[in-house]
């Protein structure tokens, strides 16, 4: 079913300027050049749950990107498609070494290894990180798998160059204290990327006007998102860990509708949380 969003606001696509409010902006011709070729060739590839009783099937969208291998095949997320281009150009030369904070399947964490960066990534112990597990058996390439949670994890000491968390921290109940134990883990002058579902003033007014808050929000998931970011509080929860945000990108749909927002943001040299 088209997005309740881009099918009211259908209009607005037609706009070609780039609209830099906030300092948010769009992304680039390249970026989206990048993304619409992604994501034209995603299609539906597996079921993934089945309520009979309810009358529902959900499903899951694939990305078969060219030139990934079958390791991405079933486990690809459909948001690593517009991301995954800001992240690309975002992160320093390989053979950086970088935390993929909250990796899930390891889906991001297989990609950055295949271009040669050294990665480790960090989630709780669970169904999906043994995907990532069973991913990086069945893989050509390595990188390390640390079971534990990303609000609690305190190793590694200015071990990391970059630190990338995609979709995370709108799950987290201390996403602050989450942000500083990352910082630790970078050495100064790390990078940190970071994206999240966006929330802004028109978005949250489409929303309300469209009675879609219940469809938005998912109350009946279990788990799912508990946090709710726009620009301002993230920039603020950055500060409070001591970080400086010194780019910022909506990606999906149009501007001020966007899917997620994110951020750029590096450790000073002089560091202190």
């Amino acid at each position: 079913m088209t997005d309740p969003l881009i099918r009211v606001f259908g209009w607005c696509v037609r706009a070609r300027s780039s609209i830099e409010h906030y300092g948010i902006g769009h992304e680039s011709v390249s970026d989206r050049i990048a993304c619409r070729a992604t994501r034209h060739q995603a299609r539906i590839v597996r079921v993934i749950s089945s309520d009979k009783d309810a009358g529902t099937i959900r499903v899951r969208r694939a990305a078969e990107v060219a030139p990934m291998d079958k390791n991405i095949q079933l486990t690809q997320l459909s948001h690593h498609t517009i991301i995954w281009p800001v992240v690309e150009k975002w992160l320093p030369p390989a053979p950086a070494r970088v935390l993929d904070a909250g990796c899930g399947g390891g889906q991001l964490s297989y990609r950055l290894a295949k271009l040669g960066y050294r990665v480790t990534g960090i989630d709780l112990p669970g169904p999906s990180l043994e995907k990532a597990r069973a991913l990086l058996a069945s893989s050509d390439c390595s990188w390390d798998i640390i079971a534990g949670s990303v609000e609690e994890f305190s190793g590694a000491n200015h071990a990391f160059d970059a630190l990338v968390s995609i979709e995370v921290i709108e799950h987290l109940y201390r996403p602050v204290t989450f942000l500083k134990n990352m910082a630790g883990a970078l050495h100064p002058g790390g990078i940190v990327i970071l994206s999240t579902p966006y929330h802004g003033w028109l978005k949250n007014v489409a929303i309300s006007a469209l009675g879609l808050w219940d469809w938005h929000h998912q109350p009946l998931d279990e788990g799912n998102h508990i946090k709710f970011w726009s620009k301002r509080t993230l920039n603020a929860a950055l500060v409070a860990a001591g970080l400086e945000a010194v780019e910022w990108r909506g990606v999906g749909r149009i501007p001020f509708l966007w899917k997620s927002i994110m951020v750029k943001a590096l450790k000073p040299t002089e560091y202190s949380s």
